[in-house]
């Protein structure tokens, strides 16, 4: 569910709330509970529906490159952008050359 009052997403679980307030927060979570997202609904209201769908496609990113929690480095997760979360071996090795 979208909370458009605090930009939250919030995931209820058995009487438990969790409150992600950015998207890329989700990159916290492990493999299981993002699989688990992946096939919820995120809910709100249609004036919120675009807020939410940066939730949706967080999860879906997360979920085609494997960014779940414990998957990879700190270095690769912080690759937002054309190289989300994917290894950088011709990047890696120009920057090797340059060391030696």
């Amino acid at each position: 569910m979208y909370d458009p009052i605090t930009g939250q997403a919030v995931i209820v679980c058995e009487n438990i709330e969790y409150r992600v307030a950015d998207a890329k927060d989700l990159m916290r979570f492990r493999e299981n509970d993002i699989k688990l997202l992946g096939r919820t609904q995120i809910r709100s209201d249609p004036q919120y529906e675009v807020c939410a769908k940066n939730f949706t496609a967080m999860i879906a990113q997360i979920t085609l490159f494997k960014l779940w929690s414990g998957e990879h480095t700190r270095v690769e997760t912080q690759l937002f952008g054309p190289y989300v979360g994917r290894k950088l071996p011709d990047l890696q090795k120009k920057q090797k050359k340059k060391s030696k």
